[in-house]
């Protein structure tokens, strides 16, 4: 899933990932550039 902009944080918290990876995702997201998220069903 490739993302950009604004992403609930709730969404990225409902997967199981790790922490320091939803918060990088976050920050990266907050700066406004575009962040490749693999989400493992």
């Amino acid at each position: 899933m490739i993302v950009s902009g604004r992403l609930r944080l709730r969404e990225i918290l409902s997967h199981e990932e790790r922490l320091d990876r939803i918060v990088e995702a976050y920050q990266m997201l907050n700066r406004g550039e575009a962040v490749k998220i693999h989400i493992r069903p």
